[in-house]
């Protein structure tokens, strides 16, 4: 049985993995969200797909200390990265959070109006 420090100990188990950039000549650390980040992002999303992985990603990006290196209002900027690293590390992110999606395609899909198969 766990005891309450072995649970009280839980605050540091957060996953994290390191993933390489070699578009920009380096390496990211993607860390899983704490259940109140978590809490707070669902809040947030409350639904909406909208620029899902974008805000997913600028808060699972963190320094060598945990803590985050982009901000909120950055996601904007995120969403003008080349798509090939956002879906590396979005694939990351959502894995590391346990996020049901399907990690082959986690951005968002753009609409299919005219594009029916006549």
């Amino acid at each position: 049985m766990l005891t309450r420090e072995a649970l009280l100990a839980a605050k540091d188990l957060c996953p994290k993995e390191t993933v390489s950039i070699p578009e920009l000549g380096g390496d990211v650390v993607i860390q899983g969200l704490t259940a109140k980040e978590l809490v707070t992002f669902q809040r947030k999303a409350d639904g909406k797909e909208e620029n899902f992985a974008f805000r997913l990603l600028v808060l699972c990006l963190k320094d060598e200390n945990g803590q985050r290196i982009l901000n909120d209002e950055d996601a904007p900027t995120v969403e003008q990265w080349p798509g090939a690293i956002v879906q590396r590390l979005v694939e990351v992110a959502m894995r590391l959070n346990g996020f049901g999606r399907s990690a082959e395609n986690p951005l968002p899909e753009t609409s299919s109006e005219g594009s029916s198969s006549d």
